[in-house]
């Protein structure tokens, strides 16, 4: 068995009443035959996880007999989950937004640079995907 993180895909209501969609985190133990069904989730560690001496206590209290590397566990935080290498040009195009926010970029900026201030191609292209 191993515990490792596992991003998924959460929908969370604005106040405004809209909905978004966001990679969320969990510490999971997964079984060694590896299928979905195998996973046991342990912790919620929500969109912008950190490994605390908090959370490591708290863990040790709800789970004494789950080993987990906490150093292994804090790099997997900062891996990007996404591999853009093997995306096509539409997949890209039409999650530009997240691909950047995996990567610490924020869309906004990003376009103002290409743009150079003068255009937003990264937003036109998401606005007609």
């Amino acid at each position: 068995m191993s515990v490792h993180l596992l991003w998924r895909m959460e929908e969370r209501k604005l106040p405004n009443g809209s909905v978004r969609t966001m990679w969320v985190a969990w510490v999971v133990e997964e079984l060694d035959d590896g299928d979905e069904e195998g996973v046991r989730f342990l912790a919620y560690m929500g969109p912008n996880p950190l490994v605390t001496s908090q959370l490591k206590s708290e863990f040790e209290t709800l789970y004494p007999g789950v080993q987990v590397d906490w150093e292994s566990l804090a790099e997997e935080i900062g891996r990007p989950q996404t591999d853009v290498k093997v995306l096509t040009f539409d997949e890209l195009a039409s999650r530009v937004r997240l691909v950047l926010g995996e990567y610490g970029l924020l869309l906004d900026r990003v376009d103002y640079q290409f743009g150079r201030g003068w255009t937003r191609p990264l937003r036109e292209v998401e606005r007609l995907v």
